[in-house]
C-alpha cells in the first residue's frame, strides 16, 4: 500500500509533500514536480519513463 498527500500553502505559496509506502524504493519515485508548474504524486504504477510525458 502506498498513501500520498499533497498540500499547498496559501500564505507562503509552498507546497509540500509526503508519500509512505511498504514497498521498498517506491516512494521514491511517486513524487514529479517542477516549479512554477506544479506536482504529481503517482500511485501503482511508478514506471519513471511516464515522468517524461507529463510535462512535470
Amino acid at each position: 500500500m502506498t498513501l500520498s498527500i499533497a498540500a499547498w500553502d496559501e500564505n507562503t505559496g509552498q507546497l509540500g509533500t509526503i508519500v509512505s509506502s511498504s514497498s521498498i524504493s517506491v516512494a521514491s519515485r511517486c513524487l514529479h514536480w517542477r516549479a512554477g508548474i506544479g506536482i504529481a504524486l503517482s500511485q501503482n504504477i511508478t514506471d519513471p519513463r511516464l515522468r517524461a510525458n507529463s510535462g512535470l
